[in-house]
């Protein structure tokens, strides 16, 4: 499990560096860091996952990079908006979310700080639906789409309706984009955030040294 952790690390490390073609290609990205949830389940990383992200792809000449921490349920809306227009025609748009995520009757959800969830109903008002955001990519003439959601799997709303949710997002299959039964633990005392953007190459490497 390990090593396949790590390809899909890999994977998305290049995907994330590649090279911009001749015709100077634009790319865009989203990144969100939540951490200070209202109403439990805090999280001290993914702000500075979100950092750490962020910069690497400003290091990688990322044309516009959004990079927002500790976003609300309106705001995280108003953001998707304001990346929709931004990556309407780009080549590449990258959408990089971090913090608490669940899965519910087969739909991932991506919880914003401010997330009030006492039934399942909720859900539809309190969180973002990773359709939602797939849609909304799909609506734009973005050429190449990537989506990285490095959620936590502790519940931080582990009891009534959501007891059972226990694990946080389901993986997503390419065909039907819905949740399949696979996840994937990071490797042990190696986060796999800044595992992934240590693997991503420089811009501009540095040649051999040959002693």
């Amino acid at each position: 499990m390990q090593k396949l952790h790590r390809r899909h690390l890999l994977a998305v490390a290049l995907l994330l560096a590649a090279a911009v073609p001749a015709h100077a290609a634009e790319r865009v990205a989203l990144v969100i860091g939540n951490g200070s949830y209202q109403n439990g389940g805090s999280l001290r990383n993914p702000k500075n996952d979100a950092a750490l992200i962020s910069g690497k792809l400003k290091a990688l000449r990322y044309d516009q990079v959004l990079h927002f921490t500790d976003v609300t349920t309106k705001d995280f809306k108003l953001k998707l908006a304001e990346f929709k227009t931004v990556a309407f025609q780009a080549d590449v748009a990258v959408f990089y979310f971090a913090g608490h995520g669940m899965e519910v009757d087969g739909v991932n959800y991506l919880l914003p700080i401010d997330s009030v969830l006492a039934q399942a109903a909720d859900l539809k008002q309190e969180a973002i639906a990773l359709p939602e955001i797939l849609k909304l990519l799909d609506d734009t003439q973005v050429k190449a789409k990537i989506i990285v959601l490095d959620c936590y799997r502790n519940n931080p709303f582990g009891t009534g309706a959501f007891a059972k949710n226990k694990v946080g997002l389901a993986a997503v299959t390419k065909r039907r984009r819905a949740p399949s039964s696979c996840s994937l633990p990071s490797p042990a005392k190696k986060p796999k955030t800044a595992l992934m953007a240590k693997t991503v190459p420089s811009p501009n490497p540095s040649p051999p040294m040959w002693g």
